[in-house]
Order: C-alpha cells, then structure tokens, then sequence
C-alpha cells in the first residue's frame, strides 16, 4: 500500500529508545520515555501561507527532524506506527 500525506503533512518514523544504558542496566518499559526525534519517511506537497498560496514543504524525505512531543496522530502501517506531523506546528527542527 502506499500512502501519501496531504499537502502541509509529514509522515514520521520514530524510533524508541533502547531499554539497556551501556552500563548494561536494563530499563523497565514504564520508565521508558520515547525519543521524539524520527526519520520523515514521506512528505505533503507544502504547508498554505497566510495568504492561501501553497508553500514548499519544509522537510524532505529522509531528514532527521525533532518533534513536538504532545503529537497526537499516528498510523499503523507496513513499515510499522509513523507519527502524522504538522509541518509548521509539529517539527521543532531539523538536525544536520
């Protein structure tokens, strides 16, 4: 299946956080906390300016970005649960 976000929308992969320190202590899941850094695995067509006019799209497929970490929509799909974030309120930043 293959799967396209809407215009101003970026579908996320997220990684969680490993469950052993490198000191080898193994952190049980509760007291995990997700990283809200992920991959963009696929990117709408642009966000709209204030003016309504479609703007170029802020990030590009396969940047490493960090994200709002209140974000509330996630999907399941193939490749596993990608997060749907907002191209201007969601992504805080990109790394690199």
């Amino acid at each position: 299946m293959k799967i396209r976000p809407m215009r101003g929308k970026a579908f996320v992969k997220v990684e969680l956080q490993d469950g052993v320190t490198k000191g080898g202590i193994v952190i049980p899941d509760n007291a995990r906390k997700e990283l809200y850094e992920g991959t963009v695995m696929a990117v709408g067509k642009g966000p709209y300016a204030k003016d309504g006019t479609p703007r170029k799209p802020t990030v590009k497929v396969g940047q490493v970005i960090i994200l709002d970490k209140f974000i509330q929509s996630r999907i399941e799909t193939d490749h596993g649960p990608l997060y749907v974030a907002d191209q201007d309120k969601d992504i805080l930043a990109i790394l690199g």
